[in-house]
């Protein structure tokens, strides 16, 4: 429920509406309420804001279930799967499926993956997107969505509106692309800062890792090693 006004020079009591209403019920993920104001003279005036709803029901069993092989893998369907996964190392070598798009709804996240545990599995993103989400850890190492990716895979994995603040190897998808690591179809948008190896969709790569068809929109900022994808 939300309350919605307007103030008007001349009809102290202009008509206002909203689209959809308040008491809506609002799906998971991203919706647009737009707004219309109408005075006594007909004259109107819109304006529009943004509602996020973050599904963080529980899952029942690991991961909306399924076990984590290549070819069972673990179903990334809800935000509360991801919140698991970036507290659980032991499962960073797993095989993953994205199956919807996730909307954090501007919620800090951790980077999955670091220097003790490389993420070595695989994500298969299926064309879904991660959106609205904040990094922040601006004395870190290794930051972003993937904080390290040793010789893991990403293939079809978008990341969209992400804020990502570290010091050293930093990027919106990938601090640090390692030996073998694989990005493949992918692209990053959104904010990154830093010092030092800071990028758009990954902040530093190995020379035995590589990139396919992919793509960042990224406003970057940093001293040292700074830009590229």
């Amino acid at each position: 429920v939300f309350e919605v006004s307007a103030v008007d020079d001349v009809d102290p009591a202009p008509v206002v509406t909203a689209d959809p209403a308040s008491g809506s019920v609002f799906p998971i993920g991203e919706t647009v309420v737009t707004v219309t104001a109408t005075d006594a003279a007909e004259n109107s005036s819109e304006a529009s804001f943004l509602v996020t709803v973050v599904d963080m029901t529980d899952s029942e069993g690991p991961y909306s279930g399924v076990v984590g092989t290549q070819a069972d893998p673990y179903r990334i369907s809800r935000v509360a799967d991801w919140v698991e996964l970036m507290g659980a190392p032991l499962d960073w070598s797993k095989h993953f499926i994205l199956t919807t798009n996730l909307y954090f709804g501007g919620m800090e996240l951790t980077p999955v993956g670091n220097s003790a545990t490389k993420f070595s599995g695989t994500l298969e993103g299926h064309g879904y997107f991660l959106r609205n989400a904040i990094i922040d850890q601006p004395d870190g190492w290794y930051v972003g969505v993937f904080g390290q990716l040793g010789a893991g895979k990403l293939k079809r994995l978008g990341a969209e509106n992400i804020t990502v603040k570290g010091y050293g190897c930093v990027g919106v998808m990938v601090g640090l692309l390692g030996q073998n690591g694989e990005i493949v179809d992918s692209y990053a948008a959104g904010t990154v800062s830093g010092s030092d190896y800071i990028g758009g969709l990954v902040g530093a790569q190995s020379t035995s890792s590589s990139i396919l068809a992919s793509h960042a929109m990224v406003d970057v900022s940093g001293n040292a090693h700074v830009g590229g994808l």
